[in-house]
């Protein structure tokens, strides 16, 4: 997968880990949300999450598709 190409090698007490990009955890965390498989508390969790990473860099919109900002608008205020 390009999100498992692009994750970024990190030591942890060294134990050498593989993270997800920042943009690559949005897009799962869109895509998650939008799971009807998932358990509803699950969706909500992924959805609040993203809303969480857009807050704390808003310059992360530029790399959402349409789909995914109206999934972020729709929400309510």
């Amino acid at each position: 997968s390009g999100a498992i190409d692009r994750a970024q090698a990190i030591d942890l007490d060294q134990v050498p880990l593989r993270v997800l990009t920042v943009i690559d955890l949005l897009h799962e965390k869109l895509r998650a949300a939008s799971d009807p498989a998932r358990r509803r508390s699950k969706r909500i969790q992924d959805l609040a999450d993203a809303v969480s990473l857009v807050e704390a860099d808003p310059e992360l919109r530029n790399v959402l598709s349409e789909r995914e900002i109206a999934q972020l608008d729709g929400l309510p205020q």
